[in-house]
């Protein structure tokens, strides 16, 4: 009986630590969502920086470097996309109205069901008051400040994480062998090494695979778009790329980011259709075989496991969230298959074995 209650308060004490945790890091957001980006890519550009030193290069010159050339990517790529972005960006009022317009037929059934719901409130008094009520109307930030405010926040999270995957790159392997001399025994020393190693190969592995797999994607539905004479099909390309990296989401995102240009381009919705089925069709075939057959057994993720953490952390900090859940899925499991006690939880994170594997 007691073995059973220590059990229960176990399970308990797990669950309140998992909600606290949460709790904090949907509160400290703007504070680990750099820090946990740079984590992730300095798993990823670590293995560099190792070759690098092998052949007499100093990390913190591998670190600079590294820094430099991936500020200056994001930078021409922001550049070069800039002109398109003001382009869409001037045409909202004109964009709205004009959905407006494209979209009233689907709007009319909504429409004729809203009045049916108003004419029975009135009938049966439901609503009615006796005077009239003052509203109070807050006035909301305009639409302006709101992005403002939003790129304000998104270049300090910026400088922050590039700050700190500086630091971290410069100081090569310092953390592991602090943690490796940190072991009591010659065995934990291996098996600590042995575990950050393999997390690092992971991580990294998958995340150029996979931005290998969307660069390719991207390509493949500018080129789609560019056919049916779509316009600013790079732009379109680029987004489709980014959004690849968010597992289910980014495909749904970009598909209606892809319909809604449609309907401002063409005349009717069927023509409208085409684009976003054109992105479908690519999307099935980079997740359905290309994707598959370029990820490792090791590196594939149980779908349910994967939805439900792109959802939690794109609850927790948005967009960047959904971007990191899915390096911070192949890290954990690559953790829980080096530790004994883990390896059950580890098996329940791994995808299906192909036949034959």
């Amino acid at each position: 009986m007691s073995e059973t209650v220590r059990m229960k308060s176990s399970v308990a004490a797990q669950g309140l630590l998992l909600l606290a945790l949460s709790f904090t890091f949907f509160l400290a957001a703007d504070f680990f969502i750099p820090v946990v980006a740079a984590i992730i890519l300095h798993l990823l550009l670590m293995p560099i920086v190792r070759k690098l030193a092998d052949w007499r290069i100093p990390a913190p010159v591998t670190a600079a470097l590294i820094v430099a050339v991936l500020v200056g990517l994001l930078g021409a790529g922001f550049a070069s996309l800039s002109g398109p972005i003001s382009d869409w960006g001037a045409r909202i009022p004109e964009i709205t109205s004009e959905l407006e317009y494209k979209i009233r037929d689907l709007r009319e059934p909504v429409e004729r069901v809203q009045e049916a719901s108003k004419q029975v409130e009135e009938a049966t008094g439901v609503g009615a008051s006796g005077g009239s009520v003052p509203t109070v109307r807050l006035q909301s930030p305009g639409l302006l400040d709101r992005l403002f405010s939003s790129l304000q926040k998104i270049g300090i999270q910026f400088t922050a994480m590039i700050v700190l995957l500086y630091f971290m790159l410069a100081v090569g392997d310092l953390f592991t062998e602090k943690l490796v001399r940190a072991m009591p025994r010659l065995s934990d020393k291996k098996r600590a090494l042995t575990i950050i190693r393999q997390v690092e190969h992971d991580v990294s592995r998958y995340l150029a695979t996979v931005t290998l797999i969307n660069i390719g994607f991207g390509i493949a539905v500018g080129v789609g778009l560019f056919s049916i004479g779509m316009p600013n099909p790079v732009l379109w390309g680029i987004v489709a790329a980014v959004l690849n990296f968010i597992p289910y989401f980014g495909a749904i995102a970009g598909m209606a980011i892809v319909f809604v240009v449609a309907l401002l381009e063409y005349p009717t919705l069927g023509q409208a259709l085409l684009a976003p089925a054109i992105y479908l069709g690519i999307n099935v075939l980079e997740s359905q075989f290309v994707t598959p057959a370029m990820l490792h057994r090791h590196l594939t993720i149980n779908p349910v496991v994967l939805f439900l953490a792109v959802a939690f952390w794109g609850f927790i900090w948005g967009i960047p969230g959904a971007l990191m859940a899915v390096p911070l899925l192949v890290a954990l499991k690559a953790l829980c298959d080096h530790v004994e006690r883990l390896n059950a939880f580890g098996e329940f994170l791994s995808g299906r074995t192909a036949p034959g594997k």
